[in-house]
C-alpha cells in the first residue's frame, strides 16, 4: 500500500516538472537544457546524454509532456537562460547534474562532465 502511494506521488510531482531524486530529468528540464545547449555558446550537451536519459523510460523524453515548454523557456528568457541552465543542469547542477557541460568557448576554465542517470 505504501509503495503504491509513493509511486502515485512521484507520478504527480513529475507531472508538475519536479524531478524525483534518481529519476532523471523531466521532459521540461531536458527541453530547457537541450535548447540552452543550442542557444548558449558556452554550453553543450554530450552526444550520449539523450540516450542515457531515455534508457529505462517507456516514452522518449522528447515525447513527454512539458518538453516544448522547456524549449520555449530559453527563448522567452534570453537574458538569464544560459546562466540559469548552467546552475540547474551543469556539472554541479542544483536539479540534474551533468546534462550540460562547458563548450570549447570557455577555454582554460572549461568544465567537462557526464550525465550519470
Amino acid at each position: 500500500m505504501m509503495r503504491s502511494w509513493l509511486l502515485a506521488l512521484a507520478v504527480a510531482l513529475a507531472g508538475y516538472g519536479v524531478a524525483i531524486a534518481g529519476s532523471g530529468p523531466t521532459p521540461k528540464q531536458f527541453g530547457f537544457a537541450l535548447q540552452a545547449s543550442g542557444s548558449c555558446s558556452a554550453l553543450q550537451m554530450r552526444v550520449d546524454t539523450e540516450n542515457k536519459v531515455n534508457s529505462g523510460r517507456s516514452l522518449p523524453i522528447r515525447d513527454g509532456d512539458g518538453y516544448q515548454d522547456g524549449l520555449f523557456y530559453v527563448m522567452d528568457h534570453p537574458d538569464t537562460a544560459c546562466q540559469e541552465a548552467w546552475e540547474r543542469f551543469g556539472c554541479s547542477g542544483s536539479e540534474v547534474k551533468g546534462l550540460l557541460q562547458h563548450s570549447s568557448k570557455m577555454g582554460a576554465s572549461r568544465r567537462l562532465c557526464e550525465y550519470q542517470g
